[in-house]
């Protein structure tokens, strides 16, 4: 797959996706607290394209480090 369709794809799907389902996991969190106890042991960072996007990430993978700092990162890149 191109890269140009790659961003169109992320750009058109990707964003409008991201903010609905920030959006529906803060209200479930609202409606219904996690035990402190089922915090993710692992989290996953997709890279679809570019080393770059690994900078761009950064801030991403600070704020996870910060959240759960038990968790371990793991990196999913492609092609």
């Amino acid at each position: 797959m191109k890269l140009s369709s790659m961003r169109r794809i992320d750009y058109f799907v990707g964003v409008p996706a991201t903010f609905v389902l920030t959006w529906l996991v803060w209200l479930v969190n609202r409606l219904r607290p996690r035990p402190a106890s089922d915090r993710p042991r692992k989290v996953l960072f997709i890279e679809l394209s570019e080393m770059g996007s690994t900078i761009l990430a950064s801030a991403a993978m600070r704020l996870v480090q910060k959240r759960y700092p038990g968790a371990d990162h793991c990196f999913a890149i492609f092609r």
